[in-house]
């Protein structure tokens, strides 16, 4: 699809974003504990509960996860699966600042109890914080034709 094509996608509602999310959590959650095996295996001790440096490097592969995923495709697994793809208000895919941006913004979102996700219900572009803080849109695409 072109940028036109999909600046004119209309944005994707709550529902259908919180099962991707739901599908990226639980493949960020597999690599969590792969990134973790072979920080315990060694010592076979557990991880020192609030280790800044184990928090910093979940942190980062989050991070990594969904900017990486957000630049290269714009499209996580879970987007892919609901048929959903994050693009500026422009229809373009997303830079590596806008990313960071974007996942930033999510954080906060996510710590202000999960309002910025929610406010999707109330916005009548269906936007959430983090899609107006980053200046960037989840937008449905149409089914492909066999």
């Amino acid at each position: 699809m072109d940028n036109n094509e999909l600046h004119n996608l209309p944005n994707a509602g709550f529902m259908r974003r919180l099962l991707a999310l739901l599908y990226d959590w639980l493949l960020i959650i597999a690599l969590m504990m792969v990134l973790s095996v072979p920080l315990v295996a060694p010592s076979n001790e557990a991880i020192a509960v609030g280790n800044p440096w184990y928090r910093a490097g979940l942190i980062a592969l989050t991070a990594s996860f969904f900017a990486g995923f957000w630049c290269y495709r714009g499209q996580t697994l879970g987007m892919r699966a609901w048929r959903l793809k994050v693009v500026d208000h422009q229809g373009n895919e997303l830079s590596p600042a806008t990313a960071m941006l974007r996942f930033t913004a999510a954080c906060f979102s996510t710590a202000a109890f999960g309002m910025g996700f929610i406010w999707i219900l109330f916005d009548p572009d269906k936007l959430s914080w983090h899609d107006r803080l980053s200046r960037t849109r989840i937008v449905q695409l149409p089914k492909q034709s066999n």
